[in-house]
């Protein structure tokens, strides 16, 4: 099953179709869906959105450090649909090496984006239990 949901997100023209596959992704938890969803954070931002929340769904069982700075770089590209996503999937991640960014990023004026990025840094260094 993994492989046809990791070719569906790389290749469907439909983006609804994309996101639902990452959203499977993310629920079926399999490690190798790490790199194609890192990969995805790279695209549209259809796909970067889907891909960012899956990954925090992923990260928060297996963390991935080469997710990192991919996850920075669509926080700081993305629109709020993306940004969100990706802090919570940098605070899934856990890395204090993200704290810098978060902080930079700060949410302006949208509360919901402030939130995010207060819950992010409150869980970075974190043992995960």
């Amino acid at each position: 099953m993994f492989e046809e949901l990791a070719a569906c997100l790389e290749s469907n023209r439909w983006w609804e179709l994309r996101l639902a596959c990452a959203q499977a992704l993310a629920r079926a938890g399999d490690v190798r869906s790490i790199p194609t969803l890192i990969e995805a954070l790279s695209r549209d931002s259809r796909d970067a959105e889907g891909a960012a929340e899956a990954l925090s769904c992923v990260l928060e069982v297996y963390p991935a450090p080469e997710a990192l700075e991919p996850l920075i770089s669509a926080m700081f590209r993305g629109p709020g649909y993306v940004q969100i996503p990706a802090i919570n999937a940098l605070g899934a991640l856990g890395d204090e090496r993200a704290r810098k960014a978060l902080l930079s990023i700060g949410g302006g004026q949208w509360l919901e984006l402030k939130e995010a990025v207060r819950r992010a840094v409150g869980r970075l260094g974190r043992p995960r239990i």
